[in-house]
């Protein structure tokens, strides 16, 4: 069975009845009596798998059920008390195919109740398979209920269709079409109204939602902002240069933009802005190098760099009260993706949407294959919605770096946004390097090589002089450069330290490093649950001087992400945050001076947006 759902036809009923569609493309009614699913009859008409069904209560005590399938229509069947004098047959008159079934009552005047099924009406309007349907919600009026006949449909076609009865030709008819226009979307999953009624909100195959509200005034159904984000595994993330906003990559094959949401009188919310890159590989790993310009990689050898439209410095402007306008300059007005194409290609004008006709059909058929579909400005007040991001969000692409031999798996910007470190899948020593390159050029300027295995996450110091990677060997690298950041053509790093696989500080692979704010030192963090603090000195854990300061934290599961905050407490402390592998994040205060660790406060991995769980000592 695809779809159930139940309902009480009478007050003195034994049990409700329940209707169940499946594959056999049939809807079959069932009474529920003494621990027992009873079958009363089957309902035929559709001609392929029926996906949904739902019933509403009339004001004359009928009752209507819809199903929805994927044969593209809706059909309501009327079930309504069996009069007396309706089992006579001597009217004349042409009707519809009735089915009858008896329901047992208890505590009522009559043992049993007799109850007809009929098809009260088809619904076409959709192209594509139908997923859900959803009456409107009954209203109180007078201090009785009243059951409004209205419903909505949600399609693979992409669309909301708002059906309703027609009071004069009793007709139901569609009262609005609502949905998305274009993008690489399949369909909307499912919708269903507000309480109020005022509403309703779909979802589609990528997890977007869309939101409709109706307006009184002019009595159109309006798009409104509604919550988005990544519905695949969120990999990476990088914040811009000033900490303004940050960008996020996911399996999902899409790189986001969040930023917050300024409105006067009204509280700071976090929304996604712009959705920079849809890809056709799932992504790994990003970096940004500017404010309006970043680098992605994903299960691809190739690494593409992307910059900011004109069209999202107004839309950071007007959005969130962020002017970029006078360090970052840009040169397109927006981007598109060709068909069948990986790359964003500027749209450095508006173009002209030549006008239909009824010989040539719907605008898209106007478009050759190999030209870049029309791009439409937007601009935006408010966060977009899902079919602006989709198609209007995008930032051109503007170089590509090749050389690695696998997919790239990581990826990391200096400080100064000069330099570029990346790394790629690795089995063999041969492929676990670091390439280096040069964001003025966009030229290789550095291999360095000594890990054996994938190299997990790279990082720059924040004088931008060294670099750090961590590995699935369980060890790290530490590389120093020779030469002066202001010779960018002469540019080459050293091994400075490393850490020893005999020295056993990590068992497991090493996910994540960070470096604290000041450069005294950095952690690294591992699937052994152990979080390790180096700093130079002297010890036996690693050449070069760099050591093992105190004891590492251990935690409960798998470590799988660590960052220092960017500011110290104090002299030589720091707060450091870990996240862990059953979703928890911990936020520590480390001092480097002792050694020691404290715990600051936990975050529920079930109440993300909710407070921190501060511990007692640091509510002392």
């Amino acid at each position: 069975m695809l779809s159930i759902t139940l309902e009480k036809l009478y007050v003195f009923c034994i049990g409700p009845i329940l209707a169940a569609g499946g594959d056999d493309c049939r809807v079959s009614l069932f009474e529920w009596q003494d621990g027992q699913l009873l079958k009363l009859m089957t309902l035929t008409g559709h001609e392929d798998w029926i996906r949904d069904l739902q019933f509403a209560s009339l004001n004359n005590g009928d009752i209507l059920l819809a199903s929805a399938s994927q044969d593209t229509y809706i059909r309501l069947w009327n079930i309504t008390t069996l009069q007396i004098d309706t089992e006579k047959e001597d009217s004349k008159e042409i009707q519809l195919k009735k089915n009858f079934f008896t329901l047992s009552c208890q505590g009522d005047k009559v043992k049993e109740r007799k109850y007809t099924v009929s098809l009260e009406a088809v619904l076409i309007g959709h192209e594509d398979w139908i997923y859900s349907v959803d009456w409107y919600p009954p209203l109180i009026r007078d201090g009785k209920v009243y059951q409004p006949q209205q419903l909505i449909s949600a399609s693979m076609d992409k669309t909301v269709i708002v059906w309703s009865l027609d009071k004069e030709s009793e007709m139901w008819m569609e009262q609005a079409r609502v949905g998305e226009v274009g993008g690489n979307t399949l369909g909307l999953y499912g919708g269903v109204y507000s309480n109020d009624g005022e509403r309703f909100v779909a979802h589609g195959y990528q997890g977007a939602f869309h939101i409709w509200k109706l307006d009184q005034e002019n009595q159109k159904w309006c798009p409104q902002v509604a919550l988005s984000g990544h519905f695949g595994s969120v990999l990476d993330l990088s914040w811009d240069p000033l900490g303004l906003f940050f960008l996020s990559v996911s399996s999902d094959q899409t790189t986001r933009l969040h930023a917050p949401w300024k409105q006067e009188d009204k509280m700071v919310t976090w929304h996604e802005i712009s959705r920079p890159q849809v890809h056709g590989y799932n992504m790994q790993c990003v970096a940004m190098t500017t404010s309006s310009q970043f680098i992605s990689g994903g299960d691809e050898k190739v690494l593409r760099v992307f910059e900011a439209p004109t069209l999202f410095f107004e839309s950071m402007r007007s959005i969130s009260g962020i002017d970029l306008s006078q360090t970052c300059t840009a040169v397109s007005l927006g981007a598109s993706i060709p068909a069948l194409g990986l790359s964003n290609k500027a749209v450095l004008s508006e173009a002209v949407i030549p006008e239909p006709t009824e010989d040539q059909g719907p605008v898209k058929n106007l478009f050759s294959d190999h030209q870049i579909p029309y791009f439409m400005p937007v601009k935006l007040t408010a966060p977009p919605v899902e079919e602006t991001l989709l198609q209007n969000t995008l930032w051109p692409e503007v170089q590509k770096l090749y050389g690695h031999g696998f997919e790239v798996y990581s990826v990391a910007a200096s400080s100064d946004g000069k330099l570029i470190a990346s790394a790629c899948k690795a089995s063999k020593p041969e492929h676990a390097s670091i390439r280096v390159w040069d964001t003025a050029t966009w030229k290789q300027i550095d291999l360095l090589s000594h890990h054996s295995l994938t190299i997990t996450q790279i990082a720059f110091s924040h004088d931008s002089k060294r670099i750090l990677a961590v590995s699935r060997d369980r060890c790290w690298s530490l590389w120093n450069q020779k030469n002066s950041i202001d010779q960018a053509d002469k540019i080459s790093f050293s091994l400075e330290a490393a850490l020893d696989k005999s020295a056993k500080s990590h068992t497991r692979i090493i996910w994540s490093c960070s470096w604290s704010p000041d450069d005294c030192c950095f952690i690294t963090a591992s699937r052994d649950r152990k979080a390790c603090v180096w700093s130079m000195g002297t010890g036996m854990e690693c050449d070069c001087g760099w050591r093992l300061v105190g004891e590492a934290l251990i935690c409960e599961v798998a470590i799988t992400a660590v960052d220092f905050a960017p500011i110290t407490l104090s002299s030589r402390r720091y707060a450091v945050a870990l996240g862990l592998e059953d979703g928890q994040i911990k936020l520590y205060h480390f001092d480097l001076n002792s050694g020691k660790w404290s715990l600051l406060a936990n975050v529920d991995p079930m109440y993300p947006l909710g407070p921190f769980q501060a511990c007692q000592s640091c509510q002392a």
